[in-house]
């Protein structure tokens, strides 16, 4: 029986190789879609899953009052990390470390590397696989490091790196005491070096918490309660730092909720991928119902004969059912095929780096869910339509269920059609709101702006530096400062002003600058004035931002102070200016008040060079040939604002690309469906076709009539999934501060794009048969 089932099977498929193709392209390609969003979704939720403690590993963030708003922030104080150690049971273990990119120098070879400086109990909370040394005496010694595998390769090649001396920013010699295997690309902690945070901090004690420059992470108990352990650590911070401001608050966010704090890519963007893969299996398994039922009428009297010599509809819908899922299994090896082929271009679009495990479990059982889902999806009711027809109808010709199926096949063609739609809008919407978002007005100029990173040498020869520098005529303008523009992360807390005493205090946002700090960039002054040398006491002024002076309610700031506490004893700072709003974060987040200060020596971190913008290459060339004058055995890296800014919505983007090629998919599995309906449909006209065309119907009235059918499906989705796509991107939107407004050129772009693909598809069967010999036509069987 088996055998014969199988031997029918392989003639029907043999048969109809057209159908058959398609519907191996659709499946395989529907299949490829599923694995590929499945290959995403399980990089993005297993970030950090490597450690063995995982389900019990906090990060300590802090919510405190900023702008008259509720914010979060990661930095934490110094001494916050053995305070809960000691203070709260529940804290097994708790560590701190802090980023930074240091000149790393080695014989004659020098590398910029990102070191994570944190203290011996590090490797306590995050279980690292050691390669050579101990974790447990990991950074206890301050003049020893930890080290990846690939990182000791590119240093010492096959030589044993143990003992290895490296040469820091020109200043400290650290001898390594052990390798580390290489840590996965979805980890946050991508470092290749972990240094003592007591070389870092120049000697801050436990005690100290008012520097919040670190990152803080608890391995917490597993039995205990996390909401009482949150509250423990948030009355003991806000005892340690005399704060009455009941607002502020400690958050336990596990690692997962870290990742997605950490980047763009909210959960909101999961979910999104995972409804298109969902959409994708879909579309290619309607298209696989649509074709089988259109084609299975040919094989109604191979129904009816069986079922005259006995067969019951059970065996009929099994049948089925086993050339559905033999057509799945084929398509399921060549969507494989197709997920290794565009797998390496799928990682470079969506900026993750993923591969196919065979033997994991997980890939076996998506696998098998997906043969599954679509066997059922695509066969149950091709199976059921087929096994339902009375053997006595069938052979007298009486088959009044086919007005039912003609009418479920356009159902399903409007509902994919529906799905493409709404994907295709909201494509539109993402690519302009990432346009949107890089081409915003920040409020200052990033053009011909580029940036260094202060070094040791420069720091001492800071003046000699800038002054050789501003001398070339092509240089307008050169600056220090403490972060970036656009990715001012440092704050100032317990924020107070006149006429506000013993209120709610804030935190703002703060900025260190020069005197000729505008020169470089160049925010508006709308009242008062910048800092300038010609006045001795700009060392206690500070120039704020309009947000600021909303949030202080002053029509007239300047001259106004602002206190770091409740009287001036405690710090008071003189306004003396205020400049126009700006993004001192990413155009995703609101604006904050900022203040800009001088004299904040220790957190300079960068120098601003602002060119003309004429023959940049000859200038950059000058400015690295002053800084190896300056800054000898130190390599020459700058970087343009532009493009730092452009990075800073890269998952945007990549969230952008990537959602491109799922949209393609189901453009090409729509398409491939269409295409294969539309030539079944045409086939079935052939005989009437050749009756109008005798009877005098011109080319163009038989080709018009037959493209009708099919231009009114389409329109019909598209009027369908137009607002579900309006509702859908108005929910993804609200994710942004600042967003795009709803454009109707996007829904008629992509109604257009989707009548074209369709007229274009059903437009070869349709010429074809219209320009056919009438009588070749009538002779058809």
């Amino acid at each position: 029986m088996i055998k014969n089932y199988l031997k029918i099977t392989f003639r029907s498929l043999y048969k109809n190789k057209l159908f058959t193709s398609i519907n191996i392209l659709g499946l395989a390609t529907g299949m490829a879609g599923a694995l590929l969003v499945f290959l995403y979704i399980q990089y993005e939720l297993n970030f950090d899953r490597f450690f063995n403690n995982y389900d019990n590993i906090y990060r300590l963030e802090r919510s405190y009052n900023i702008g008259g708003e509720q914010s979060e922030n990661p930095s934490t104080p110094f001494g916050l990390a053995p305070s809960i150690m000691e203070d709260i049971p529940s804290v097994e273990v708790a560590t701190k470390f802090f980023r930074k990119t240091s000149n790393i120098k080695f014989k004659d070879d020098v590398f910029q590397e990102r070191v994570c400086y944190t203290d011996s109990l590090f490797f306590k909370v995050f279980d690292f696989k050691f390669i050579t040394g101990n974790a447990n005496e990991a950074i206890k010694s301050p003049d020893e490091i930890i080290i990846t595998q690939s990182l000791a390769k590119r240093y010492f090649g096959d030589e044993n790196p143990m003992g290895k001396v490296l040469f820091f920013d020109n200043i400290k010699t650290f001898k390594i005491a052990g390798v580390i295997k290489d840590i996965p690309s979805n980890s946050h902690f991508n470092y290749k070096i972990f240094a003592p945070i007591s070389d870092f901090n120049n000697g801050i004690p436990d005690s100290e918490w008012y520097n919040n420059y670190f990152l803080t992470f608890a391995l917490i108990n597993k039995n205990s309660d996390l909401n009482e352990t949150k509250n423990k650590i948030t009355e003991l911070y806000i005892n340690k730092m005399n704060d009455n401001d009941r607002k502020t608050d400690i958050i336990l966010q596990n690692l997962q909720e870290q990742h997605f704090s950490y980047s763009n890519t909210s959960k909101l963007n999961v979910y999104l991928f995972l409804a298109i893969g969902i959409f994708i299996l879909i579309l290619a398994s309607i298209n696989y119902m649509n074709l089988n039922t259109a084609k299975y009428i040919k094989r109604t009297k191979e129904v009816g004969i069986r079922k005259i010599l006995g067969a019951h509809k059970f065996q009929l819908i099994k049948q089925f059912f086993g050339e559905t899922f033999l057509l799945t299994i084929i398509s399921v090896f060549f969507g494989i095929l197709l997920v290794e082929t565009i797998l390496p271009y799928f990682n470079q679009i969506a900026g993750i780096n993923t591969d196919i495990n065979y033997l994991s479990k997980s890939f076996l059982l998506i696998v098998l869910s997906i043969v599954l889902f679509s066997s059922f999806l695509s066969g149950f009711y091709p199976a059921v339509f087929l096994s339902s027809f009375k053997p006595v109808r069938i052979l007298k010709g009486q088959l009044g269920s086919f007005k039912l199926s003609s009418n479920l096949r356009k159902v399903l063609v409007i509902f994919q059609f529906t799905i493409t739609t709404i994907l295709l809008i909201s494509m539109g919407f993402i690519y302009s709101q990432f346009n949107y978002m890089t081409n915003k007005n920040v409020g200052f100029t990033t053009d011909n702006t580029l940036y260094l990173y202060l070094n040791s040498d420069l720091v001492r020869n800071y003046d000699a530096f800038k002054s050789t520098l501003l001398s070339n005529p092509k240089i307008m303008g050169l600056t220090k400062t403490a972060f970036l523009p656009m990715d001012m992360q440092g704050l100032l807390n317990n924020i107070n002003w006149e006429d506000r005493f013993d209120q709610e205090k804030t935190a703002f946002g703060f900025q260190c600058v020069e005197f000729d700090f505008l020169n470089t960039i160049d925010y508006k002054i709308v009242e008062g004035r910048f800092f300038s040398e010609e006045f001795v006491t700009d060392s206690n002024a500070v120039v704020i931002n309009q947000k600021a002076q909303k949030l202080m309610n002053y029509e007239n700031p300047i001259g106004k102070k602002i206190m770091f506490g409740d009287t001036e004893e405690d710090g008071v700072l003189n306004i003396i200016g205020v400049v126009e709003d700006f993004h001192s974060l990413s155009v995703n987040e609101n604006m904050e008040p900022v203040m800009l200060l001088l004299n904040f020596e220790d957190y300079y971190n960068f120098i601003l060079l602002k060119l003309d913008g004429i023959n940049n290459d000859e200038t950059i060339h000058y400015i690295s040939e002053t800084w190896k004058e300056f800054s000898p055995g130190i390599p020459f890296e700058y970087k343009y604002l532009d493009d730092e800014i452009a990075t800073m919505y890269g998952d945007t983007e990549k969230t952008a690309k990537a959602f491109t090629l799922f949209v393609i998919i189901a453009l090409l599995i729509s398409t491939a469906g269409l295409f294969g309906l539309s030539a079944f449909t045409v086939e079935q006209k052939t005989k009437e076709i050749g009756i109008r065309k005798a009877l005098g119907a011109s080319t163009k009235t038989v080709f018009l009539l037959l493209n009708k059918t099919f231009t009114k499906w389409v329109i019909i989705s598209i009027f369908i999934g137009s607002p579900i796509a309006y509702y859908l991107m108005s929910k993804w939107l609200t994710n942004f501060a600042y967003h795009i407004k709803p454009n109707i050129l996007i829904f008629i772009s992509a109604g257009f794009v989707i009548l074209f693909i369709a007229q274009f598809t059903v437009t070869f069967h349709t010429i074809k048969t219209a320009r056919a010999n009438p009588v070749d036509s009538l002779r058809y069987e």
